[in-house]
């Protein structure tokens, strides 16, 4: 398994070598995949990996014939379960098989939706599978969590490969959803930055600080992006520029990167964006951003390697 740290960019819906040349970057030592059409072009894109010196980790859904549903790893359905399992197990003797350094799947979800809610920013939030807070109580919770852990830590040792859990929303049972973590301490943790900030702002009472201060010696790995918040609108996955901190409009996904970054000096970097969104002057300030905030060492002199 890969040691060195990364910042890694998305090639989700298959093998993009467009994708790498046009956002690629001396920076960049890792890819996210997901969706890919079949093994066949999982196979090209982990030769393309292999000539650039690349680390990769997988997203579920891993392949395009499973639609984009998430895994529901903690169902209230015990049916439910057993195929998001039977799914994830299929993901993870790929991913041994292929050398990706993780699987990545959510939890909990399906999410979990506090009692108290801002219907301002409620209202804009994109559909999504969800409980409402009376039918997830906290023994329930702690049920399917602790089956959930299990059977990832299950497929872990079978298959000798890594699979990190993607913190969603867990209403309010941020409690139970940290002691999870604290029982399985093999199982690595994701933080997304866009969603912590969208869960401060629609979710009141939730703190992402504390939070990010409770867990950052558990994470593996962050999702690094902003939002936007329109009037009646949101915009997502935006590249991350530090002169948005200063903008009322924007998420704080800087900061939180930043207040990681005092915790945990070994997590890795997924820009989880829309690199089409800005210049390529904006995207390589966005990469020398990050890597001034991790301490990282200075970039080789040369651009992205070819595709091949």
């Amino acid at each position: 398994m890969a040691l060195a740290r990364r910042l890694q960019i998305g090639m989700w819906n298959g093998y993009m070598p467009d994708h790498w040349s046009a956002y690629g970057s001396p920076r960049i030592n890792g890819i996210e995949i997901a969706q890919f059409k079949d093994e066949a072009q999982i196979a090209e894109f982990t030769a393309f990996c292999e000539a650039n010196r690349l680390e990769f980790g997988i997203h579920t859904p891993l392949l395009k014939g499973q639609g984009y549903s998430l895994p529901s790893i903690t169902s209230v359905v015990s049916d439910e379960r057993l195929l998001a399992f039977h799914r994830l197990e299929q993901e993870a003797s790929i991913a041994s098989r292929c050398g990706a350094d993780y699987l990545l799947v959510h939890y909990p979800y399906p999410s979990v939706m506090p009692r108290r809610r801002s219907e301002r920013h409620w209202a804009i939030l994109p559909e999504f599978e969800r409980y409402e807070s009376d039918q997830m109580d906290a023994v329930m919770f702690r049920d399917v969590s602790r089956r959930a852990f299990e059977q990832v830590a299950v497929l872990q040792e079978r298959y000798g490969q890594r699979i990190v859990l993607e913190y969603d929303f867990f209403g309010d049972l941020q409690d139970e959803w940290v002691r999870a973590f604290e029982e399985f301490p093999g199982i690595g943790m994701v933080l997304d930055f866009q969603r912590l900030d969208v869960h401060k702002r629609t979710f009141p009472g939730f703190e992402p600080e504390a939070f990010i201060e409770a867990v950052a010696d558990r994470v593996y790995l962050a999702h690094y992006s902003n939002t936007r918040y329109e009037e009646g609108r949101l915009d997502r996955h935006l590249p991350v520029l530090p002169e948005q901190q200063d903008d009322p409009t924007y998420g704080d996904a800087y900061t939180y990167l930043k207040l990681l970054a005092q915790r945990n000096d070994k997590f890795h970097v997924l820009l989880e964006h829309n690199p089409a969104k800005v210049t390529r002057d904006e995207l390589e300030r966005c990469y020398e951003s990050v890597a001034a905030v991790l301490a990282l060492p200075a970039a080789p002199a040369s651009g992205p390697a070819p595709a091949r």
